[in-house]
């Protein structure tokens, strides 16, 4: 075996080469697809956030009505005293 590759030495560097570069390319990809899936999940935390305050800004308004002794009306979204 070790005559072998010594006698084609050339063919075993090309291949050995080819096979580092395919690594180096897997490697990349893999980084890729992990920044990509990060940058999808802080999009998404991102937007919870904002639904989350836009819902607790809405029940302020209610809690608001209510405890100024109003009506609040599902149909308009608004208070009425």
């Amino acid at each position: 075996m070790i005559a072998l590759v010594l006698k084609h030495w050339r063919l075993a560097s090309a291949a050995g080469a080819v096979l580092l570069l395919l690594g180096c390319l897997a490697l990349y990809r893999e980084s890729l697809l992990r920044d990509g899936g990060r940058r999808a999940l802080d999009q998404v935390e991102m937007k919870n956030a904002a639904a989350k305050d836009a819902a607790q800004r809405a029940q302020r308004g209610v809690d608001d009505c209510y405890d100024a002794g109003g009506l609040w009306s599902t149909i308009t979204g608004q208070c009425s005293r």
